[in-house]
């Protein structure tokens, strides 16, 4: 034990110099102003329903909600998939649904199941986010802004030549792309980027410049005085100022002060809950065992002896 007391001793000396702003860093304030007549928001969630080993039944669910006059909610749709990979074709399954959203083949493959889901996940944002777009033109408003939830880019290439895609779409269009990060990996020296921006910024909302890479341009906000909470925000297509104010605007929510409530109400519409889960584990547990599965063999198929030796301790 006292090896490990001097190992977290280490860690949290380190910890504590994480909430430190680097030097240099200069924050603007921002001032709201009114948003486009027109928002759509895009965000998409996904769960393992069950793992297999070799295969895994997964939820998926990706949506958009559009706004009007920053209030009134146009549309709302978030279609709720299910699908079983396996090991052996998953990867042929990715190429073909990455074909028929984007009109390409990907640049490469997931490499496990659990990649798998996560690249299904985004490739279905992808779709929404296509699919808001066309929604704003049928609308017809100009300037229409399209809110996406996390960054202007991705560790993977086929999602980068994704955001790509949307992007052209949305300058062919005249819209303008914002992506505000619910959570962020940036780093400074090993040091996480946005808590200590939140910890040591000044008071009211700002906005001040990030070098990171992005397909626009980065920055962190804070977008509303009354909330500790600053975000990762790209911006691709418009000033990025003045897309900033626009959504100090729409960040006044009660019950999200600080977050874009388009993109709030975006995220609880597609949400997969652990209620939703369970639920669809019991139907797909019903219908296994009345399309013939022998009762026993439901619990073989996702068998983990961990959970035998983890009871017994």
């Amino acid at each position: 034990m006292d090896l490990v007391r001097v190992q977290l001793d280490a860690i949290a000396a380190r910890l504590a110099v994480h909430g430190s702003v680097a030097p240099g860093a200069e924050f603007a304030e921002l001032a709201p102003e009114v948003p486009p007549a027109l928002v759509a928001a895009v965000d998409g969630s996904s769960r393992m329903l069950l793992d297999g080993g070799a295969f895994a039944v997964v939820a998926l669910r990706a949506g958009r909600v559009v706004v009007r006059d920053a209030e009134e909610v146009l549309e709302r749709e978030a279609p709720l998939e299910v699908r079983l990979l396996e090991a052996d074709t998953f990867a042929d399954e990715w190429s073909e649904c990455y074909r028929e959203a984007t009109g390409r083949l990907p640049s490469e493959q997931p490499p496990d199941l659990q990649a798998a889901l996560e690249w299904l996940r985004e490739l279905a944002e992808t779709e929404a986010a296509l699919a808001a777009l066309e929604a704003l033109a049928i609308a017809g408003a100009p300037g229409s802004l399209l809110l996406l939830d996390g960054a202007l880019t991705s560790p993977h290439a086929p999602a980068r030549d994704a955001l790509r895609l949307v992007l052209d779409r949305a300058d062919a269009a005249g819209v303008t792309v914002a992506a505000v990060a619910k959570r962020s990996s940036l780093a400074r020296d090993g040091a996480p980027v946005l808590p200590a921006l939140m910890r040591d910024s000044p008071d009211g909302c700002w906005r001040t410049a990030l070098d990171c890479d992005s397909l626009g341009k980065s920055g962190a906000v804070r977008l509303n005085p009354a909330s500790e909470w600053a975000f990762r925000l790209d911006v691709a297509g418009g000033d990025y100022g003045t897309v900033a104010a626009s959504l100090v605007a729409l960040a006044r929510d009660a019950v999200y002060p600080g977050y874009p409530w388009p993109l709030a109400q975006a995220h609880n519409l597609v949400l997969i809950d652990g209620d939703l889960t369970d639920a669809l584990r019991q139907a797909l547990q019903g219908a296994a065992l009345e399309q013939g599965l022998a009762p026993g063999a439901w619990d073989v198929l996702f068998s983990d002896y961990h959970e035998v030796l983890d009871r017994s301790v």
